[in-house]
């Protein structure tokens, strides 16, 4: 049998090429490499409406390459449609490289971006235009303190609108918010569906308040208070006092799923968690994960792990005897 030598890739129209080049996670860079393979894709890359531009995949030395190369593809692209722009580039500790930073998100929203990925460590006291944008829907910041010390101190003095906005993820190591800010931004997303925080420092107290918001997610954050009346996925890491005070959250009715990780002592975890599962008796659909040091000794402490699932109302059960059986392995252990 004769093996047909036609390359079909190159057949399809430029629109599959894109989603085939989106669907497989290739990073702007693969993509022009992959240009390399056929005179038919030789081109292609000028018009993707996905971009991914990663700062690990150039070596420690090449950070002006990388810039350059990122210069080059915006510079060429043609003005076509811009669906997701990824920028990864933690490494860069320098005040040119944070400029170039922000002129790459100004190019991006200036292309109306709907996906707005950011990982960066930046010196945050520049332009925010993307906190007044009618196109993003979907916003993921990742900032990083950097050696010059920078922080995400404040948003912006006009009026923040993302009207169409649903995802917000905000991640931080060293951003720290300021709590009246916070509060501006989550009033500028009257569509927001789903909140991610996680590690975020706030200079007081903050406060989430919005009926539209669906799910949920806080991983080592404190916050004074959330009002999401319509919240049906809630997702905790931290300490079981903290999760305890958030009461009126768990007792949500619309309030189907729980994920929660509590990290601390034994009798941090024995003390709060019977109120906690009695305040998430009605989810449908828990995942518990203990993570406490089994006090034994003023000076010794002894790791502990485990994981529950259920429905509310068995997990209580099931904590109950858990709890019972960390208190004799502590008695034993003495």
């Amino acid at each position: 049998m004769e093996m047909s030598t036609t390359d079909r890739i190159s057949e399809l129209p430029n629109s599959l090429l894109h989603d085939i080049m989106a669907l497989s996670l290739m990073t702007t860079r693969d993509a022009v490499l992959a240009s390399l393979l056929s005179k038919r894709w030789r081109n292609i890359w000028a018009s993707l409406p996905h971009l991914h531009f990663d700062l690990s995949q150039f070596g420690e030395d090449e950070h002006d390459k990388f810039c350059n190369f990122v210069e080059a593809v915006l510079k060429h692209r043609e003005s076509s449609y811009l669906h997701t722009f990824r920028l990864s580039c933690v490494q860069f500790h320098n005040v040119d490289h944070n400029i170039s930073t922000w002129r790459w998100i100004s190019y991006a929203i200036k292309q109306a971006v709907q996906v707005l990925e950011v990982e960066a460590s930046i010196d945050v006291d520049l332009t925010w235009a993307m906190f007044k944008n009618e196109s993003l829907e979907e916003l993921s910041l990742c900032i990083h303190k950097n050696k010059l010390g920078g922080q995400l101190e404040k948003l912006t003095d006009d009026t923040i609108y993302l009207p169409r906005l649903k995802k917000l993820h905000l991640k931080g190591d060293g951003m720290c918010l300021d709590d009246s800010h916070f509060v501006e931004l989550l009033a500028g997303c009257p569509a927001l569906e789903e909140l991610w925080l996680d590690n975020i420092e706030f200079f007081l107290f903050a406060t989430i308040s919005s009926a539209s918001l669906k799910r949920l997610t806080i991983y080592k954050c404190d916050l004074d208070m959330i009002n999401a009346p319509n919240l049906v996925y809630f997702n905790f890491c931290g300490r079981p006092s903290t999760l305890a005070s958030y009461h009126h959250v768990l007792r949500t009715p619309s309030l189907t799923e729980a994920e929660v990780v509590l990290s601390g002592t034994d009798r941090d975890v024995d003390e709060c968690l019977d109120r906690i599962l009695n305040d998430l008796s009605i989810v449908k659909k828990l995942r518990l994960c203990i993570q406490a040091e089994l006090e034994v000794g003023d000076s010794t402490a002894v790791n502990w792990k485990t994981k529950l699932e259920g429905c509310g109302r068995k997990m209580k059960q099931m904590a109950d005897d858990l709890l019972g059986f960390m208190i004799n392995y502590r008695k034993f252990l003495k």
